[in-house]
């Protein structure tokens, strides 16, 4: 038996996410996934667009969390020499 202070059941984005923050705060963590690796589920099934918030209100809580995230994202990813692809839109 393994002994660990926090298990966590899915190894899809969230789980992944979570495990990491817990673990690089010192915590012991099992991460218990059904598949034969990560992400096989619904964190596969995305479109791959970084979203820029451009199809919400100005005022609206989803284009600030938007634009905040699509940021975010961004400085992550220069942070640790992730490559991306920022193509931009043409919206007709």
């Amino acid at each position: 038996m393994v002994d660990s202070e926090i298990t966590i059941i899915g190894g899809g984005v969230i789980g992944l996410s979570i495990a990491r923050i817990l673990s690089q705060n010192g915590r012991s963590v099992i991460l218990i996934e059904k598949n034969k690796t990560f992400g096989i589920e619904n964190s596969s099934r995305n479109s791959g667009v970084v979203h820029a918030g451009i199809y919400y209100g100005l005022k609206s809580l989803k284009k600030k969390f938007c634009t905040n995230g699509n940021q975010s994202l961004y400085d992550y990813a220069n942070e640790r020499n992730i490559n991306y692809k920022k193509c931009g839109k043409l919206i007709v």
